[in-house]
């Protein structure tokens, strides 16, 4: 089976509920990896307002991110 991944967007899985339904109509033809953005970029969700989150986001949660990714999908490879 093929796998797809899906990354969230910036608000992470907390306001993902389109993620389920499209969940159900995806797991019919692939394995699919769900990864949480806030959680992937180290992002402090207390004060969960789009301005705080997007500011994270570019002073350090994108490269945490990235980075965090990368170790994720290299440790899945085999080589």
């Amino acid at each position: 089976m093929k796998e797809i991944v899906v990354l969230s967007d910036l608000w992470g899985i907390g306001k993902s509920e389109w993620f389920m339904y499209y969940r159900k109509l995806m797991s019919v033809s692939y394995a699919i990896k769900f990864y949480d953005s806030c959680e992937l970029g180290q992002i402090n969700l207390t004060k969960y307002e789009e301005a705080n989150i997007h500011e994270q986001f570019i002073k350090f949660g994108i490269q945490n991110a990235v980075d965090k990714l990368l170790e994720l999908v290299w440790s899945r490879i085999e080589l």
